[in-house]
């Protein structure tokens, strides 16, 4: 019962509408500018993906992509990573139905199984784009988070190839690892070009990845035993026919009032913020967060980036029929909002500003960000 809740739920997830990304703009021009061309996709379909539908925006994301960035004799490559990877196409359309039936084969459900590798396709399609002898182009489509896949020794394995455990910035001295950074030197010069959305790309063409909960220091991941090595295993759950028939009807009652409660509601309220760059639109649930500034914001789906600053400024939190603003303790910058300082939770309407102010260490201003909030839907 609680697999079909949450198989219910993310059929609803992936059928709400999704807003289009401002990343996608970008990338069908550099795309329509060269011809042949080698178009890498690479897909996190991990569990992840379906807050806030991910996973449905990075479908649009991709069918915008082969619809107007495509042309006639490219070559069009898609890899999905979770835990591991897999090429699911590479083919060569020569009409628009055909690119259409390209984006069928796109999963829209996440695959089984705990963790990402973002690396290891990344470095996959770097060497088969670098084969293809064509101009090549590489779309990461994810929501960034870092998860190392613990429960899967083969693909933690995999893992330590490129990644160190608890960092993302020092890097293995693995071959698999060197290669890659060959293979990331060679695409700098190449004249084609790394995109990301849901997720920055740093000068050395590497996604800028995060961790979901900061690793603690000293910390080294391992993989957890699997059951035939562990003698205290926890019990397999009952068998449906050996449950209390009060606790089945109880679960049953539960399943349709959760389905029930799916479908009723509220739909995501729409949110434009602009200022500090190109504006972007979000699709703004009770469950959703967006971070004013921080890393990676840049490309991150779940936030807004801001000038002259790495922290976080302030929060933008899913409110009954709206939105609260909520500020950052501790991120040294001045916020205020509709020119009040931000001091606590406040309602955040369309039509607001926020001021975030970077300052230096004798309190000058020396970076400004005014942030306008707007309905994307309303607007001409």
């Amino acid at each position: 019962m609680l697999r079909f809740l949450l198989t219910s739920l993310a059929l609803l997830s992936a059928l709400l509408p999704a807003l289009a990304q401002s990343d996608t703009g970008e990338i069908v021009s550099g795309l329509q500018a060269k011809s042949p061309k080698c178009v890498m996709l690479i897909l996190d379909v991990s569990e992840s993906m379906t807050v806030d539908s991910y996973n449905r925006k990075m479908l649009d994301a991709i069918q915008t992509i082969l619809t107007d960035g495509v042309r006639e004799g490219d070559q069009v490559v898609l890899y999905t990573f979770g835990p591991s990877y897999k090429k699911v196409f590479d083919e060569t359309p020569q009409t628009p139905a055909a690119r259409r039936k390209l984006l069928e084969m796109v999963p829209l459900k996440p695959e089984p199984g705990e963790g990402t590798n973002i690396r290891q396709p990344h470095h996959e399609a770097l060497k088969l784009a670098r084969a293809s002898g064509k101009t090549p182009f590489i779309v990461i489509l994810t929501d960034s988070f870092n998860d190392p896949p613990k429960k899967t020794p083969a693909a933690y394995a995999e893992y330590l190839k490129y990644y160190t455990p608890g960092k993302l910035d020092t890097y293995p001295g693995t071959s698999e690892n060197a290669d890659y950074e060959s293979q990331l030197a060679w695409m700098t010069s190449s004249g084609g070009k790394t995109f990301g959305i849901g997720v920055e790309i740093l000068p050395s063409g590497r996604p800028k990845e995060r961790f979901k909960v900061a690793p603690k220091a000293g910390i080294v991941a391992t993989p957890e035993p699997t059951a035939s090595s562990s003698e205290t295993s926890a019990p397999p759950p009952p068998k449906p026919d050996e449950l209390p028939v009060g606790l089945i009807a109880a679960l049953i009652g539960l399943g349709l009032a959760g389905g029930a409660f799916a479908l009723l509601r509220p739909k995501p309220m729409p949110l434009r913020i602009a200022g500090a760059g190109s504006p972007r639109d979000f699709d703004v649930r009770g469950s959703t967060t967006l971070r004013l500034g921080g890393e990676g914001g840049s490309g991150a789906l779940d936030a807004y980036p801001l000038g002259g600053t790495k922290a976080v400024a302030a929060t933008v939190k899913g409110a009954r029929g709206g939105f609260t603003l909520q500020p950052q303790p501790g991120s040294g910058l001045r916020v205020y909002h509709n020119g009040l300082p931000l001091e606590k939770p406040t309602p955040l309407r369309y039509g607001d500003e926020v001021r975030v102010s970077v300052v230096d260490s004798n309190g000058a201003v020396i970076k400004e960000n005014r942030l306008k909030f707007s309905d994307p839907t309303k607007l001409v």
